[in-house]
């Protein structure tokens, strides 16, 4: 892109230029009318026009002090649900309930950019309402949303670009932020760059500078860092920027050529689990990804398996029609069942594809230092047969006092006791290194077993000349190996933990655990060392550990510990095998190989 880009002169000038034009309109109809997926997923979004024609406008609310973005996400997702309806429907009462909700919005006080996230998604919204309504709004209605863009966003947006306020922090980002504050913002300039071109154009030349900075983190095959649910937020944005980007500007800009971005679909596909959970690392619920843009990865780059994933995990959102497309099921089932994610260090493993009885398990390495991770590495989560068993808590309160701040690791749910990993010589300060890196360094995947192994040495450098874990998933025997090697400076307290929400019943030798789940069990079983013992313990804080006020209490939550004390070298090997109904466990000793030798 040359250096002075004229944005004017490639402006592709017709209205709406955000996409919905009359025959985008008229496609949609065509798809909902033909296609069963369609019709349900219109049905559900004009569903949710009616119920928004109901409620109240939305209100400037800052409840906890910091975030107006709640109220900004309902905002953009009813200006999508009602502009959409309305073009579809041409019934006004959905155009009045927009302008009703667009005209207060567009009268609070700010957009609180102290928070520029709030700020982003109302300009998104404005945009939207802005281009897909044009023709439908009065001039003086278009000057009420043209004005609350340029002072509200626009204006506040080039200060931070320009370093004139503190809070534009996020320009230099490579997370979120980044992809969410830049696509909202673009949005808005793209909408409005023939009404307010200087301004426009400035903001438009900052984002091609800033954006790159996240975009290179998709590299080398379209991992995440920030957890799933960050990817699809981070995701969203962006990659809505980047299409309409595409149309409106005559130009061929190379976003989608950078490393990893025609990967990054599959991340969302194997980092969930056969039960419809994620692995969710991070600050990241556990649900299925909701995410529009893969519909048009699909077609961007000619994968039809990432359709897959939407339209089995819709989001009832304007943009499913937009964007749809179908996919083959035999596309899913020819990919490979193992996914090493490289650079984030995630590994997942399963028996097949589109079967809820499958195993499944989610490993990782990483890095303790990137954007809204835990001190998690060596965690992993653990599925089989209709349930999971191995859970990662993952997020606390956000407006806990320091959760991004320096009370970050006293928070259980945030520290390694809080995950199923180890902690070695434990006290009141961190339990992993802040800034450890932890590479997958070996990863095979075969058809009868797939195994990663990642050195935590790094987490545990303070203690540790070297950690090791390797985590094995035997597809044919159908269980799967924990196997940890650890040698310490000098003589410690080691803890190993597993958590789950399950029942739990211990065996009386204590090298054994039963956990229950309807009438499915999971056996778990200690191997080595020969003499140890499992313990069951509330999901806490040890004695020795922070415990703020106001954490959450993992009410129903257990953990399955191992306890090591006065020791420097050690091997510990755990399998996990789950039983159907009826099935009996047949004892058994899996071979003990040491960990360089796995292959």
């Amino acid at each position: 892109m040359a250096e002075n880009f004229d944005w004017m002169n490639n402006l592709k000038k017709e209205r709406p230029r955000l996409i919905l034009n009359d025959k985008v309109v008229e496609d949609i109809k065509t798809l909902i009318k033909n296609d069963d997926t369609c019709k349900k997923i219109y049905v559900k979004i004009k569903e949710n026009a009616e119920k928004i024609c109901d409620e109240p406008v939305s209100k400037y609310e800052i409840p906890d002090g910091l975030r107006l973005l709640y109220v900004s996400i309902k905002v953009l997702n009813r200006v999508y649900t009602l502009s959409l309806v309305y073009k579809i429907e041409g019934n006004k009462k959905y155009l009045e309930r927009l302008w009703n909700e667009i005209y207060t919005a567009g009268n609070f006080p700010d957009w609180n950019p102290k928070h520029f996230l709030d700020t982003a998604e109302m300009a998104h919204a404005f945009a939207i309402a802005y281009d897909w309504c044009y023709y439908d709004w009065t001039e003086d209605q278009r000057k009420i949303i043209r004005e609350a863009l340029l002072n509200k966003a626009l204006k506040v947006a080039l200060d931070c670009y320009e370093g004139k306020i503190p809070y534009g922090w996020w320009t230099r980002s490579k997370h979120n932020w980044n992809q969410v504050c830049n696509g909202g913002i673009g949005i808005a300039c793209l909408s409005l760059l023939d009404e307010y071109p200087e301004i426009c154009s400035k903001i438009l030349d900052n984002i091609m500078k800033s954006l790159p900075l996240a975009m290179k983190e998709f590299a080398p095959d379209g991992g995440w860092g920030e957890g799933p649910g960050y990817w699809a937020y981070a995701t969203e944005y962006n990659f809505i920027f980047l299409t309409y980007l595409d149309n409106c500007i005559n130009y061929n800009f190379d976003f989608w050529n950078y490393e990893g971005v025609s990967e990054t679909g599959f991340f969302p596909i194997y980092i969930t689990g056969p039960v419809d959970k994620t692995f969710n690392f991070a600050d990241s619920g556990d649900g299925p990804v909701r995410s529009s843009q893969l519909f048009y990865l699909s077609k961007k780059f000619k994968k039809p398996v990432f359709a897959w994933y939407p339209i089995k995990y819709p989001r009832y959102h304007p943009l499913d029609l937009i964007w749809f497309t179908d996919y083959s099921d035999s596309e899913k089932e020819n990919l490979p069942l193992d996914k090493y994610f490289r650079y984030v260090e995630v590994v997942t493993m399963r028996t097949s594809w589109n079967n809820r009885d499958a195993l499944f398990v989610g490993f990782k390495g990483g890095r303790n230092n990137f954007n809204h991770s835990h001190l998690d590495i060596g965690s992993f989560v653990f599925d089989a047969y209709g349930y999971r068993w191995i859970i990662d808590l993952g997020l606390d309160n956000y407006n806990l006092p320091g959760y991004f701040g320096k009370n970050r690791w006293d928070f259980y749910r945030l520290r390694a006791e809080g995950h199923n990993t180890i902690v070695i010589n434990p006290s009141e300060k961190f339990d992993q290194e802040p800034d450890a890196i932890s590479k997958i360094v070996n990863f095979g995947s075969k058809n009868e077993y797939s195994f990663a192994i990642s050195d935590l040495t790094d987490a545990y450098r303070k203690y540790a000349k070297s950690v090791k874990r390797g985590i094995l998933l035997n597809k044919k025997e159908k269980f799967l190996l924990i196997q940890d090697e650890i040698e310490l400076k000098e003589k410690g307290e080691i803890w190993w933990f597993l958590h789950t929400g399950c029942d739990i019943e211990i065996g009386e030798s204590k090298k054994e655990v039963i956990l229950k789940q309807k009438n499915t069990e999971l056996k778990v079983k200690v191997i080595s060392p020969s003499d140890a013992q499992f313990l069951i313990m509330d999901a806490k804080p040890l004695s020795s550990s922070p415990n703020p006020t106001g954490q959450n209490e993992n009410k129903g939550i257990k953990k399955i510990a191992l306890n090591f004390k006065n020791t420097d070298n050690l091997r510990i090997s755990v399998i996990l095998v789950p039983l159907k109904p009826g099935n009996k466990f047949s004892p058994f000793t899996p071979s003990l190989i040491p960990l360089n030798d796995w292959q």
